[in-house]
């Protein structure tokens, strides 16, 4: 018996929700030019870091989804989320994600009702 690694979907990231990703974890923005994005590592406990690590910006590149792909693969080790869970996220618009934001409760709410309602 071998092992089969997951398969798993390469959907393109948007650059403004990855940039957005990273400010949520503590990444600052540095430079954006049409070729790529600088974002500084977060603080350590009150030092600055000097690791800076550049994704790519320019979605019309022959190399960005190779560059993206190894940039998404990258943060998912580092934050150790699933790489399927981190593509489909950062595929997301941000007002796609503001509108499943805004359908959560409704959806949870109906789930709670359906899981008390089940015998």
């Amino acid at each position: 018996m071998t092992f089969e690694p997951p398969t798993v979907v390469y959907k393109r990231p948007q650059i403004e929700t990855f940039i957005a990703f990273l400010q949520s974890k503590g990444w600052t923005l540095e430079d954006k030019t049409n070729s790529f994005c600088s974002l500084r590592a977060p603080d350590n406990n009150g030092e600055k870091q000097n690791f800076t690590y550049r994704i790519p910006a320019n979605e019309n590149s022959r190399t960005f989804d190779e560059l993206a792909h190894l940039a998404v693969e990258t943060f998912a080790d580092i934050y150790d989320i699933p790489l399927q869970d981190l593509f489909d996220l950062l595929s997301l618009s941000l007002a796609d994600i503001q509108k499943d934001v805004e359908r959560q409760p409704r959806l949870l709410k109906m789930k709670k009702a359906i899981l008390a309602n089940a015998s």
